[in-house]
C-alpha cells in the first residue's frame, strides 16, 4: 500500500505547529514563572534532571526509530500478520526498556550530590524530585508504547499532535495555578507523569479503533529477531552520540560551572531546542512518506529526491540562523534579564550549533528510512568520545563557550562529512557525494552571506521591549529572506523547488489532509 505521503506530511505539519506552538509558549511561560515565582535555581535543577533522564532513555530513542523502519515494507506490502508479530515483539522490548531505566535510574540516586557544583535550593531533596523525573520517564514504556509506532509507520503524526496538544494545554493550565497560588515545585513536577500516563493511554485507545487489524499475536523467526535487535543496537549508538551532544553538555555545566550557569545554558538551549523542533515536524512529517518511497522507488529517483529536499532545508534553516543571530540577546535580556544572559560569542556559536546540526537532517531521513544504523555503530562511538573529551578539557579552559565549541568538532568531523559517506555507499551507490558536499558549500556561503550583513543591520536597531523585538524579527525576516531569495533562484533546483511549493500550498487551500 502506497501511503499519500504528500498529504500526510501537510497534515503533520499543520497539526505538528500547532502543538509545538503549545509546548514551545507553555512550557516558556512555565519557565518563566518558575525563575521569577520560586526561583532560578529550580530551573536549573529541571534542566539537570531532564538530561539525566534523556541519556537514561537513549537506548529507547534509537529502538523506537528502528522499530518504525522495519513496519514501512509490512504496510506497504499489506502484511498484517507481520505487523502483529513485530507488535508482538516490540511490546516485550518496551516492558524490558521500562525496567531497566528504573533499575539503572534507581543505582544513580547516591550519586546526584556530585553532578551540582555549589549549592541548590535547601527546601529539596534530591532524591524525592529526581525520582519523579525516574517515574515519569518509564511509565510510557508499560503503558502501550509500542502502539505509537503504527501511527508514525502511516505518518499520522498529526493524530499525535491533536492528541498531545489538548492533553498538553489541560496539564500546562494546572501547572501555572499550582507554581502561581501554591508554590507547591513537587506538585508541579508530578504533573509531567500526569501527562505521561493520559497521553500514552489516549494514544492506546485511538489506534486499537482506528487499526483494530493490528494486535499483539504471532512470532517473529529468529533471524528477523537478530535483524530488528541488530539495527536497534546501531541506532542506539547514534543516539547515545546525540544524546552527548545535548543532555551531557548541561550536565558537564552543572558539574563544572553550578547549577547558576546550568539555568543560563538552558535558557538558550531551550530556545534552541524550540526552534529545532519546529524543523522536527516536518522531518517527522516527512520520514514515514520517505520510507515509503525507499520500499517503492529507485535509490536515484530518491536522491534526485533528497537535492531538492536539502535546498529547501537549506533556506529554511538559513533564515532560521539569521533570526537567532539577531534575536537571540534581545530576547533574553528581554525574557529573564541581563544577568542570565550568555556572553556575545558563546551566542553567536550557538547559532553555527544550530545551522551545522540542522543541515544534516535532510540526509538524516535517508539514513533513517533506509535503515543505515548499524553501518555507523563505530563511527558514533567515536563522535560521543570526541564530544565528551572536548567537554571535560574545553569547559575548564572556556567554560560554556567551550561546550559549544567541542559539540561543534565532534557534530563535523564525524557526523556530517562521515554519516554522509554512509548513505552514498550503502544506499544511493551513485558517486555523486561531491555533488552533495559542493552543494552544502553553496548553501554555507550563501547561507554566511545573508546573516553577516542581515545581524549587523539589525544590531543597530535601539528600541527596547516588545516593540524593539519585533522591529528586528520584522527586519531580520524581510533582509535574510531578499538575500537568499536573490541567491536562491538561479540554483537548479529553485523550480523544482518551488512546484513542491505550489503543490503543497494549492493542498492546503483545499484543506486536504485537516481532517484527522
Amino acid at each position: 500500500m502506497r501511503v499519500a505521503s504528500t498529504k500526510n506530511t501537510i497534515r503533520g505539519i499543520f497539526f505538528g505547529v500547532i502543538n509545538k506552538i503549545i509546548i514551545i509558549v507553555m512550557p516558556f511561560i512555565l519557565r518563566t514563572i518558575l525563575i521569577y515565582q520560586i526561583g532560578k535555581d529550580y530551573a536549573g535543577l529541571n534542566s539537570l534532571f531532564t538530561s539525566i533522564l534523556r541519556v537514561l532513555n537513549i537506548a529507547e530513542l534509537g529502538f523506537h526509530t528502528t522499530a518504525v523502519y522495519s513496519l514501512y515494507k509490512p504496510i506497504a506490502d499489506d502484511d498484517t500478520d507481520k505487523v502483529c508479530a513485530l507488535l508482538s515483539f516490540y511490546r516485550k522490548i518496551y516492558y524490558s526498556f521500562g525496567v531497566i531505566v528504573l533499575v539503572v535510574g534507581t543505582a544513580l540516586m547516591p550519586f546526584l550530590d556530585h553532578l551540582i557544583k555549589g549549592s541548590y535550593p535547601a527546601d529539596i531533596n534530591l532524591q524525592i524530585l529526581y525520582g519523579i523525573y525516574l517515574l515519569d520517564s518509564a511509565a510510557s514504556y508499560f503503558l502501550f508504547s509500542y502502539k505509537n509506532l503504527i501511527l508514525n509507520a502511516y505518518q499520522r503524526i498529526d493524530v499525535v499532535s491533536i492528541i498531545s496538544t489538548t492533553i498538553h494545554m489541560i496539564v500546562y493550565v494546572l501547572q501555572i495555578i499550582i507554581l502561581v497560588v501554591f508554590h507547591a515545585y513537587y506538585v508541579f513536577v508530578t504533573f509531567e507523569l500526569v501527562y505521561t500516563v493520559t497521553h500514552n493511554l489516549v494514544i492506546a485507545r485511538y489506534v486499537a479503533k482506528k487499526f483494530p487489524q493490528y494486535k499483539c499475536r504471532g512470532t517473529l523467526l529468529r533471524s528477523e529477531k537478530k535483524d530488528v535487535l541488530k539495527n536497534s543496537y546501531g541506532m542506539v549508538l547514534f543516539r547515545v552520540c546525540s544524546t552527548t551532544r545535548n543532555s551531557l553538555d548541561t550536565i558537564f555545566v552543572s558539574s563544572f560551572i553550578g547549577i547558576n550557569a546550568t539555568t543560563i545554558y538552558g535558557n538558550y538551549y531551550y530556545i534552541f531546542a524550540g526552534v529545532t523542533s519546529i524543523q522536527l515536524i516536518i522531518r517527522e512529517s516527512m520520514l514515514g512518506g520517505i520510507g515509503n518511497k525507499i520500499a517503492l522507488n529507485t535509490p536515484e529517483k530518491n536522491h534526485e529526491d533528497m537535492l531538492v529536499f536539502m535546498y529547501l532545508y537549506a533556506w529554511l534553516s538559513g533564515v532560521c540562523t539569521a533570526c537567532m543571530l539577531c534575536l537571540y540577546q534581545p530576547f533574553v535580556r528581554l525574557w529573564v534579564g541581563q544577568k542570565l544572559m550568555l556572553d556575545e560569542p558563546t551566542m553567536i556559536m550557538f547559532c553555527v550549533y544550530f545551522y551545522i546540526l540542522s543541515m544534516g537532517s535532510i540526509r538524516f531521513l535517508y539514513h533513517q528510512a533506509a535503515g543505515l544504523f548499524w553501518t555507523k555503530r563505530y563511527w558514533t562511538v567515536a563522535e560521543a568520545l570526541i564530544n565528551v573529551v572536548g567537554n571535560y578539557i574545553l569547559v575548564q579552559v572556556w567554560g560554556m563557550f567551550g561546550v559549544v565549541c567541542s559539540t561543534i568538532i565532534s557534530l563535523v568531523t564525524i557526523d556530517f562529512f562521515y554519516s554522509s559517506t554512509i548513505v552514498y555507499d550503502y544506499y544511493f551507490k551513485n558517486g555523486k557525494i561531491g555533488v552533495y558536499f559542493k552543494k552544502h558549500g553553496i548553501y554555507l556561503l550563501i547561507t554566511a552571506f545573508g546573516c553577516v550583513p542581515t545581524y549587523l543591520i539589525v544590531k543597530q536597531i535601539s528600541l527596547g521591549g516588545i516593540a524593539g523585538l519585533f522591529m528586528r524579527l520584522v527586519a531580520c525576516l524581510v533582509l535574510s529572506n531578499g538575500i537568499f531569495f536573490l541567491c536562491y533562484r538561479k540554483l537548479p533546483e529553485y523550480h523544482d523547488a518551488m512546484n513542491i511549493a505550489k503543490r503543497v500550498m494549492g493542498m492546503m487551500k483545499k484543506k486536504i489532509g485537516i481532517k484527522a
